[in-house]
């Protein structure tokens, strides 16, 4: 999430919108973000959800279809001078797509070849518009592909377990269709789905000011040692090193 990409840079920054309730199903947010144009990588968190996310660079519109991300990015973001991205919900880019969330995994492709010229938004159309009106077509798009399929429910199952024996429980089915279920869905095993919502979790207490340690117990881990390994793995960088990315690290909204 943007809040938490760089170690929490975009925190004070970002706009964020939440969706109409007929769309929480499928979208979590909207964010809203200026630049950011730096020279640098931009290094962003790993993440179980897909982004629908349109840009500017240099003057050029584009847009793009995001898939889940198994570890850290690093990504270019020189001369960026805008960025609206949906977050969608884990388990909703199959309706999107129509195909599985795991061709996306780890991969960003222009939005027509994602989703066909007749569905996709245009970019150009986009870059006329404000960055709220550009997020409410953005939205349209996603009510227009998806709003006739059920909504996804491996977002919740993934938000109320915290094992993958518990998941595939929850699922009602045995370990090996519940693992294909979530990647077919989702675009990665529920094990490394639910060590990221476990990352994500231990982040957000952070920049609200608990301490890492605490954050780390309360999000599942062992102790703070099990959590710093995480990271390193997860975000390419110790804890310390992450948070030190941003230029100040405050607590998140």
């Amino acid at each position: 999430m943007v809040r938490l990409d760089e170690g929490g840079r975009a925190a004070q920054d970002v706009r964020i919108l939440a969706p109409a309730p007929p769309l929480q199903a499928w979208v979590r947010h909207v964010s809203i973000q200026p630049g950011p144009a730096r020279q640098a990588p931009w290094r962003v968190v790993p993440d179980t959800s897909p982004h629908l996310i349109f840009g500017l660079t240099r003057g050029t519109p584009w847009c793009r279809v995001v898939g889940a991300r198994s570890t850290y990015a690093d990504i270019d973001v020189a001369d960026r001078e805008l960025t609206v991205a949906v977050r969608l919900q884990p388990g909703a880019l199959p309706a999107l797509l129509r195909d599985t969330a795991a061709s996306l995994t780890d991969r960003a492709v222009d939005v027509v070849d994602a989703m066909g010229r007749r569905a996709a938004p245009c970019a150009a159309d986009l870059a006329a518009l404000t960055p709220v009106e550009a997020a409410r077509l953005l939205l349209r798009a996603v009510v227009r592909r998806c709003g006739d399929a059920p909504p996804p429910f491996e977002s919740r199952a993934l938000a109320h377990v915290s094992r993958v024996d518990d998941l595939a429980r929850l699922l009602g089915l045995s370990a090996r269709r519940a693992h294909a279920r979530i990647f077919d869905a989702v675009g990665l095993p529920p094990k490394r789905a639910l060590r990221i919502r476990r990352l994500h979790a231990t982040l957000r207490s952070v920049g609200t000011g608990q301490s890492l340690a605490a954050a780390a117990v309360l999000a599942g881990y062992s102790d703070q040692a099990h959590f710093t390994r995480e990271a390193h793995a997860l975000l390419g960088d110790p804890p310390g090193v992450w948070f030190r990315r941003a230029d100040s690290f405050k607590p998140f909204p």
